[in-house]
């Protein structure tokens, strides 16, 4: 189960754990993937519907590469599609995509792997997911 997972429809992301507890569908809002596959299908909210769970697809866009980097070329560190990095700006991790571009943030650690306090590691806009 996890604390934290998005749904995507209608241009907007929702958290869905805030809003299932919000909405009065599950007390504590914890799903497992399987029950939130089913819950983003029936979700309605404010009139959008059509909602599904993001993909998460090769940053290259053929294979997954598993090796821990920082610098954007696999599918298993930080900067994912980051600006700067060899696949910037790509959609093959939709999460990844959120978090830098619709979002404005900064991975933890930059492309050339130093994982120290940079400005706007913080979550910019969190406010936009409900």
């Amino acid at each position: 189960m996890g604390d934290f997972q998005v749904a995507i429809g209608g241009g907007f992301w929702v958290a869905i754990r805030d809003y299932a507890m919000t909405s009065g569908y599950d007390d504590d809002g914890r799903m497992t993937w399987e029950e939130a596959v089913e819950w983003t299908k029936q979700l309605n909210y404010n009139g959008y519907t059509g909602w599904r769970l993001p993909h998460t697809k090769p940053v290259n866009g053929s294979t997954y590469n598993y090796t821990h980097l920082n610098d954007g070329s696999s599918d298993d560190g930080y900067n994912i599609s980051a600006p700067g990095t060899v696949y910037a700006g790509s959609t093959g991790s939709e999460m990844a995509y959120l978090f830098l571009y619709e979002l404005g943030n900064l991975g933890y650690c930059d492309a050339s792997g130093n994982c120290l306090k940079q400005d706007g590691v913080l979550l910019k806009q969190a406010h936009l997911l409900i």
